[in-house]
């Protein structure tokens, strides 16, 4: 579908101030923060709620912006919680009261009170059907949804629902291909993996788009409607914000589409 202003990838992350890679954590001596190496896959966020500390004090204890982005290999320094004598902490964040709830968590009942349609199930699009080229991808697509763990039927409906599977499309925003990837999208990924694929090419854009979608359903705890919603609005727009209402409206497109790959 043409993409309107809102930016989807890095980019609206970045701008926004809130998409950061994290990694997972390898423990130091010392009892006043902890070092962990960065890897593909937490977030900035992620890591400031596991061990009980603001995306502000981790971005001073690292001499760095929430909006910055880490790539694998970096020593990330964790502080301790405020009012902790040190060590290994597991807290939680604490219940906020409902009148106290930011925009994200009223925001994000909607991904607790909507319920997608379920039929009809496993009747692909006609104009997919009667497009042998088009239906060419669908092993490609079930390759890269394993490789990233990302649920085949989403990921198909999703590029269905940006694209028709078409790798020459392009958006306004310049968004191209069958994931309808933003170049910046492409640069995020193919540096945290260490590859070199090209937007153009069907099975590159494939693999790129499941690559992305498998972190933001990891960011988001694998809450499907979140990571469906950041991957059209930003992930950090939904973080800070929860489901806008212009992207509640792409979400329930997508997963209306859904049980069509199923």
């Amino acid at each position: 579908m043409p993409r309107k202003t809102l930016l989807r990838t890095l980019a609206a992350v970045v701008a926004i101030g809130a998409l950061v890679l994290a990694g997972q954590a390898s423990f130091g001596r010392s009892t006043s923060r902890r070092s962990i190496k960065v890897a593909w896959g937490d977030t900035l966020w992620a890591l400031s709620q596991r061990y009980g500390v603001t995306m502000d004090q981790l971005a001073a204890a690292n001499h760095m912006r929430v909006s910055d982005v880490l790539f694998a290999g970096r020593t990330l320094y964790v502080p301790a919680p405020l009012g902790s004598s040190g060590g290994r902490s597991g807290a939680t964040a604490p219940a906020i009261p409902a009148d106290t709830a930011t925009p994200a968590q009223v925001q994000q009942s909607f991904c607790t009170t909507y319920q997608p349609p379920t039929q009809p199930r496993g009747q692909l699009p006609a104009s997919l059907e009667s497009d042998p080229s088009r239906l060419a991808l669908r092993p490609v697509f079930a390759r890269w949804a394993q490789m990233y763990g990302v649920p085949l039927d989403l990921m198909e409906a999703e590029a269905w629902q940006e694209s028709g599977w078409q790798n020459d499309a392009v958006s306004p925003a310049g968004a191209v291909g069958i994931g309808q990837l933003l170049p910046e999208t492409a640069v995020f990924v193919n540096q945290s993996l260490g590859t070199n694929l090209q937007l153009d090419v069907p099975s590159d854009n494939i693999r790129m788009m499941a690559a992305f979608l498998g972190y933001l359903l990891r960011s988001t705890g694998g809450q499907v409607c979140s990571a469906v919603a950041s991957y059209y609005q930003g992930l950090g727009t939904t973080m800070d914000y929860g489901i806008l209402q212009v992207s509640q409206v792409y979400v329930r497109d997508v997963l209306s589409l859904r049980p069509r790959f199923e």
